[in-house]
């Protein structure tokens, strides 16, 4: 808890305020982590790989693949730094209202009720690591790409939490149904990658990180970033996690219901696009 304790005192300021909707993001280079390469050979000291965590979530994930300098390198390792501590928490993706709410690991042991609709959760829940320190490629010999796609895990689409200020909302009669437009700032925003529902296996001492994979047992001993032999255990089942504040904007279509996901992507879209031309933007 003491390490926690210093890696939330210690978080870079315009980060914290970029991520909680104070100034703009875009503005700012923030939630940008590497994939940290330490192998000997020359194309590796050459190599400075790095995306918005939103991306790396993906591509940078344990287990990944990614083509650079002509080689392909695997990640292996969720990054570690002396003193400090990887931030949890606690989540679950309702089944009923698809809404998303977490809790700081250390304040709770698990997620029982949506507090969108009061629904139970179900098996959609789990425990993800922010990676915000980088990630590192294990440092075996690596391959040459070839005609394969490089292998990687895919995370979520990004979920709304339900929670934000809202403002002053906007009425709207269109063709007798009644919209209700609201905006609101600072809407708690997330994206996962729980290796399509395997989970990760990591080692709390060193970062190793493993796919779970019931038929491919991972090594023990393992090694540490630089070669050594780690004395820490593989254990868990988590996913990799990334929140986020923004605006948005909720709208309410008087009292129609339809039940089929699909429309609702539809109408979803076609608003995106109907906005992005109405306003000539992309």
């Amino acid at each position: 808890l003491t390490r926690l304790i210093k890696t939330l005192k210690e978080k870079n300021l315009i980060e914290f305020l970029s991520n909680h909707n104070v100034i703009p993001k875009y503005g700012f280079p923030v939630d940008v982590v590497e994939l940290q390469v330490l192998h000997h050979i020359e194309e590796a000291r050459r190599l400075q790989l790095q995306r918005d965590l939103r991306i790396a979530l993906s591509e940078y994930a344990p287990d990944s693949e990614v083509v650079a300098s002509g080689r392909l390198w695997r990640s292996r390792y969720i990054k570690r730094l002396p003193e400090k501590e990887w931030e949890k928490y606690r989540y679950a993706i309702c089944d009923h209202c698809h809404s998303y709410t977490a809790e700081r690991f250390e304040l709770v042991d698990h997620l029982t009720l949506c507090p969108q609709c009061n629904q139970k959760y179900t098996s959609n829940r789990g425990t993800f690591i922010i990676p915000a320190f980088g990630f590192v490629a294990e440092n075996e010999n690596p391959g040459q790409p070839g005609e394969k796609k490089p292998e990687r895990t895919y995370s979520t689409r990004v979920y709304f939490s339900g929670k934000a200020k809202e403002e002053k909302p906007i009425y709207l009669n269109l063709n007798k149904m009644e919209i209700t437009a609201t905006p609101a700032t600072h809407g708690r925003m997330a994206i996962i990658n729980d290796a399509g529902k395997r989970g990760f296996q990591v080692c709390n001492l060193c970062g190793y990180s493993v796919i779970i994979d019931k038929n491919n047992p991972p090594p023990h001993p393992h090694k540490t970033p630089w070669g050594s032999d780690c004395s820490g255990i593989l254990g868990g089942r988590y996913s990799l996690g990334h929140e986020f504040e923004t605006d948005t904007l909720k709208i309410t279509f008087g009292d129609y219901r339809d039940t089929r996901p699909e429309f609702w992507y539809s109408l979803l879209y076609a608003l995106l696009e109907g906005a992005s031309a109405a306003m000539n933007i992309e």
